[in-house]
């Protein structure tokens, strides 16, 4: 084992002194990861094959973890996964706070045990909390507002459609609300915005009665804006409703396989890409860069945005799959 790690460091760029040091005390850390699980929602697959690639470092410096997966539709259960999370006294958590509420509780109860956390996915500024990695959400709904504005929709409707997340309590997708706005507003663009909460999206005749609604109510639509990964719900329900799209821009989330299907299809325009297979693998490298190599750690480290469309997608596909740097 001992060989092994110098060969990693070796390649790495680590001084002997730091490893050495490293190997003599053989410390073992704990680390709890508090996730969403991928069963309703495939994009949280991709968090975890990040952090699956950093086990290549991460195991070999006695980084342990655990994982505490949540329903992602449960605010209480996330709240009952953080607690868990929490009595196993581990030595830093992981996590994606997507309830807001909820986590801001946490953090405290966490600062309180002297427990460091660390975040993806989703911004919340918190004094409790040791570093964020992810998109900045904001500038997100900035880049939709561009991409509409770039596609000629002006002083037009766009429908802001937000599948199973309350928005008053997801920091993230209000922000992006937000973002989109206030490009509207300062690029005079006359577009209106209209939030489109569906709790219970799975449930197919309420899905297909409520978009339905929502088109004959605004006759004057331009876009459609997915707030997260789940366009693939409402766009091939439209398909077999035999609802036309012409002259509608569709803007969503995330490199999933249906979302990759519609985008090929020409039924999904644009895909903001929030890379996070990397938000997964750079979240467990912070962890050990702080906790193994003591070495301080940005509070902030925003990941590019990227736009997908139909031409360039094979390319950040691949990305995706190939092999990720270690960052130090």
């Amino acid at each position: 084992k001992r060989q092994k790690i110098l060969s990693i460091a070796k390649e790495l760029g680590y001084e002997k002194n730091v490893i050495a040091s490293t190997l003599a005390h053989n410390k073992q850390y704990n680390i709890a990861l508090v996730m969403p699980s991928a069963e309703k929602d495939p994009f949280w697959e991709l968090p975890l094959k990040g952090i699956e690639k950093s086990r290549r470092f991460t195991e070999q410096y006695g980084i342990n973890t655990k994982f505490f997966f949540f329903d992602l539709s449960d605010k209480n259960d996330y709240r009952l996964q953080l607690e868990k999370a929490l009595k196993m006294q581990p030595d830093g958590i992981l996590t994606a706070p997507v309830f807001f509420t909820e986590s801001i509780q946490f953090f405290q109860m966490a600062w309180q045990n002297q427990v460091p956390v660390f975040t993806i996915n989703t911004e919340i500024f918190h004094q409790d909390i040791q570093c964020y990695i992810g998109q900045n959400s904001f500038a997100c709904g900035e880049l939709a507002g561009r991409l509409f504005d770039t596609s000629n929709i002006k002083f037009k409707t766009i429908l802001a459609l937000t599948l199973g997340h309350d928005s008053k309590n997801a920091k993230h997708i209000q922000d992006k609300l937000d973002g989109l706005r206030s490009y509207n507003r300062i690029h005079q663009t006359g577009n209106e915005v209209i939030n489109v909460g569906i709790a219970d999206f799975e449930d197919v005749s309420y899905l297909s009665k409520t978009i339905n609604e929502c088109i004959k109510e605004h006759t004057n639509l331009g876009g459609l804006f997915f707030t997260n990964s789940r366009a693939y719900h409402v766009l091939n329900l439209l398909d077999k409703l035999d609802t036309s799209l012409e002259n509608i821009t569709t803007i969503g989330f995330d490199l999933i396989e249906p979302n990759i299907k519609l985008l090929n299809e020409h039924r999904l325009n644009f895909i903001i890409n929030q890379d996070p297979i990397k938000q997964g693998y750079l979240g467990m490298i912070n962890i050990l860069n702080h906790f193994v190599f003591k070495k301080e750690i940005p509070s902030k480290q925003y990941l590019p945005i990227d736009i997908v469309v139909k031409e360039n997608a094979e390319f950040y596909i691949a990305q995706a799959t190939g092999d990720l740097e270690f960052v130090i």
